[in-house]
């Protein structure tokens, strides 16, 4: 039997939520503002999101929240799709034949994506039940911050020669992407692992932040879309419309907030007050 996307929409549309697993107004805020920022900084969003259900959210099951968590992810998409939009018009006239610099983007873009497409592909179902632990997280982020510092030093002693993202070859784009497939541990976070990639391929650091944030655009869509597409099957009946549109809503102006201090924040002071940040809530996890 095939599932049609009206027949999903309406479910989700007219089916009732669970009580025991309904997000309030107030806890939606909470759940995009975290999103909001930790999607676009080098601090994990998922390592966070798992604490915080953690912390906050124990009467819930984590498959009911997770389902609330996908579309939350699409608050952030269109702060990226809005912020990148010259970018990604770009990308889409080069697909049309109509710009090479845009093409080449492209081409880099989802040659970048293809490895944690395939690994996650493979490993789907399997990461969960060993890493999404708080032990794990924590580790995670200690070493995470570790790398922070070392990638700091690296940039530093090492020539930057790509200025520009058009400049990129593809066999780069696929070392970035090997970079990225680290992301599906909880924890490490995918525009740290991504933004190591980058640097280490000689990639500028604000070229870098830009290159990570369009990867993101394609690598978060397509998951977002996927585990939404997955749910034609069965409606998704922990989410409440007005409650979810609160949500997106709030992880969009945080996150657009969040880009803009990200970019101000990397001129002034680099990469090292995350690496601060990881290496103290990561000890302070492990000794907990």
């Amino acid at each position: 039997m095939r599932y049609k996307p009206w027949l999903f929409l309406l479910g989700w549309l007219t089916l009732p939520s669970l009580p025991a697993q309904n997000v309030t107004s107030q806890q939606a805020i909470l759940l995009g503002v975290v999103q909001g920022v930790t999607e676009f900084l080098p601090v994990s969003s998922t390592g966070h999101m798992l604490l915080l259900n953690d912390i906050c959210f124990k009467n819930f099951q984590l498959a009911g929240l997770n389902d609330y968590l996908v579309y939350i992810n699409l608050g952030t998409l269109l702060a990226l799709l809005l912020f990148y939009r010259p970018e990604i018009m770009q990308i889409g006239k080069g697909f049309c034949g109509c710009n090479k610099e845009g093409l080449h983007l492209g081409k880099t873009l989802i040659l970048a994506f293809l490895p944690v497409a395939c690994v996650g592909f493979l490993v789907d179902g399997l990461v969960q039940p060993y890493l999404y632990k708080k032990i794990w997280i924590a580790v995670a982020l200690v070493l995470g911050g570790c790398a922070i510092f070392w990638i700091e030093m690296y940039r530093k002693t090492h020539l930057r020669t790509l200025a520009n993202l058009y400049e990129i070859p593809l066999s780069a784009s696929v070392i970035i992407g090997c970079f990225q497939v680290f992301a599906l541990w909880p924890g490490v976070s995918r525009s740290l692992a991504t933004l190591i990639g980058c640097i280490y391929v000689g990639i500028q650091l604000r070229r870098a932040i830009n290159f990570c944030f369009l990867l993101g655009f394609l690598t978060t869509g397509v998951v977002t879309f996927y585990k939404i597409l997955k749910g034609w099957a069965v409606p998704i009946q922990t989410i409440e419309l007005s409650v979810a549109i609160l949500g997106i809503a709030t992880a969009f102006v945080v996150g657009m907030m969040t880009i803009h201090m990200f970019l101000r924040l990397l001129n002034c002071y680099g990469l090292k007050p995350f690496g601060y940040y990881r290496l103290l809530l990561g000890l302070c996890l492990l000794l907990a």
